[in-house]
């Protein structure tokens, strides 16, 4: 029951957007720029997992790309929630990364 909860939800909410977007507000703009322009000074090592059904993949791909110590794993077939839809995938990414780091430190 919870997992169909889960799928409805996010339906529901992907939906009300495409029928309703909203404009962004010049704050809110402002504080991404801002934030996007920091980006690249991450010196931690950073997981990018991305799905390889997700619009937002080239966004994910992008941030790969500014953060020297990241590694990037896009999960075949896979929407956006990949942690849920397609969990197994997303483990054996999370732990790999975190088995390497373990062997660096």
């Amino acid at each position: 029951m919870f997992e169909r909860y889960l799928r409805i939800r996010s339906t529901a909410t992907r939906l009300e957007f495409l029928r309703h977007p909203r404009e962004r507000s010049p704050l809110t703009v402002t504080e991404t720029e801002s934030l996007a322009a920091r980006v690249p000074s991450v010196t931690s090592p950073m997981l990018v997992i991305v799905g390889a059904l997700d619009a937002l993949q080239t966004a994910a791909q992008r941030l790969h790309t500014l953060v020297p110590q990241s590694e990037c794993v896009v999960v075949p077939g896979s929407p956006h929630n990949v942690y849920y839809e397609t969990a197994a995938e997303w483990n054996e990414a999370v732990d790999g990364f975190l088995s390497r780091r373990a062997d660096v430190g």
